[in-house]
């Protein structure tokens, strides 16, 4: 996938993945590079990105699929809203 594709997304769970590693990716250089040393292991690792209505989900969360289109791995998006 190029620029602006968005990789596989499950939905709300997941259900029917095998995945051996949740990794929390904002986008960023710092679960950009626990993504790269677990793939350098040789692990399969999931993405999973949390959208709690912060001002730069939008930006992160393309960020999120730009990182794992480079990897290939597949992502989940979920929101998170509520009362503290």
């Amino acid at each position: 996938m190029s620029g602006g594709e968005s990789p596989e997304v499950f939905t709300n769970d997941l259900r029917g993945s095998d995945p051996e590693i949740l990794i929390l990716l904002s986008g960023g250089i710092d679960s950009t590079a626990c993504l790269h040393f677990y793939l350098g292991l040789g692990r399969t690792p999931f993405g999973f990105f949390v959208d709690y209505g912060q001002s730069a989900a939008a930006r992160e969360w393309q960020a999120v699929c730009d990182v794992a289109s480079f990897y290939n791995i597949s992502t989940t998006r979920h929101q998170w809203r509520g009362t503290a």
